[in-house]
């Protein structure tokens, strides 16, 4: 059993709280991270941003997406849910795919330990970073319950899956 693996039995079997996660978090989190490594990370430009399902679910829970520079950042107190990410890639084939950068900024908070639930006025919120060695490339705060039907909705705009995915 590798070190993920121990970490997931330690976490499972006894409810440790790490960053405020519990372990439905972390089993829901590790699902994740698992599908971006079978399905997501080897297909940049399957995925659609302007997807119908997916717009009216950013529109329905007031969910802000945008490119990560200052000008955004003001524009985040507007909205109940955000995640600014940067959105460039060298790679020809993923430049245009911003849904998959998302993808790829969600796995990065996950994996890299930057995410942590929060509550506030009784409702749970996961704050979300990433970043390179030089500085942040994504930021957000989204509520626990859209988060995840963002990531399914993200998921299921690929132009070519076959198999609808959800948690």
């Amino acid at each position: 059993m590798g070190v993920v693996g121990m970490f997931f039995k330690l976490v499972m079997g006894k409810g440790v709280v790490i960053n405020g996660l519990n372990s439905v978090d972390v089993e829901k989190l590790y699902i994740y991270v698992c599908e971006y490594a079978a399905n997501i990370e080897g297909n940049p430009g399957s995925f659609d941003i302007t997807n119908p399902t997916l717009c009216e679910l950013l529109k329905k829970h007031d969910i802000y997406l945008d490119s990560f520079n200052k000008t955004n950042v003001a524009k985040t107190k507007r909205h109940v849910n955000y995640i600014l990410f940067e959105q460039y890639v060298k790679s020809k084939a993923s430049r245009n795919d911003k849904a998959h950068h998302l993808l790829r900024h969600l796995r990065n908070s996950i994996a890299h330990g930057l995410i942590k639930k929060i509550k506030t006025k009784n409702i749970e919120y996961y704050e979300l970073a990433d970043k390179n060695e030089k500085r942040g490339t994504m930021m957000g705060t989204i509520k626990v319950q859209v988060f995840y039907s963002l990531i399914e909705n993200l998921i299921n705009s690929n132009k070519t899956r076959v198999k609808r995915f959800s948690f």
